[in-house]
Order: C-alpha cells, then structure tokens, then sequence
C-alpha cells in the first residue's frame, strides 16, 4: 500500500511547479499582448478622435457659410421687392 500512494505522489516532485510555472509564464504572455493589443486600439481611437473633432469643425464652417449664404439671397430679394 505504502508503494502504491509513493507511485501515485511521485511525479509531484518538481514537474507540478514546473508545470505552474510554464502556466504562469503563458499566461504573462498573453497578458502582454492584450496590453499591446489594447493600447493600439486606445491609439487608433485617439486618431479617430482627432478625425472626428476635425470634421466636426469643417461641417460648422460649411453651415455657417451657407446660413450666410442664405440669409443674403433672402436680403437681396426683401430689398429687390421693395
């Protein structure tokens, strides 16, 4: 009996921590690229950001200039019909 739990508790001598270590290992890689994966999408989202803000201020532009537009035609024709 003594034999049988010696043969089942033997290969707990040194290949577990091994073995944990190997996970442990694995697993900091793949936190590392999720990191390096994440901070390239903060990146991305930065520039799309940038993008966006630009954008915004071309469409305002556009509409002021064309309210603009619209108000003079609006004044031409008031003064014309009088």
């Amino acid at each position: 009996m003594l034999e049988k739990e010696a043969g089942m508790t033997e290969w707990t001598d040194g290949r577990l921590n091994e073995l944990s270590k190997r996970m442990d290992e694995g697993f900091d890689r793949v936190d590392r690229k999720m990191d390096e994966g994440f901070a390239r999408v903060d990146a991305d989202i930065r520039e799309l950001t940038g993008r966006f803000d630009a954008l915004q201020q071309t469409l305002v532009r556009i509409s002021l200039t064309m309210s603009v537009a619209m108000f003079s035609v609006f004044a031409a024709l008031i003064v014309d019909h009088f």
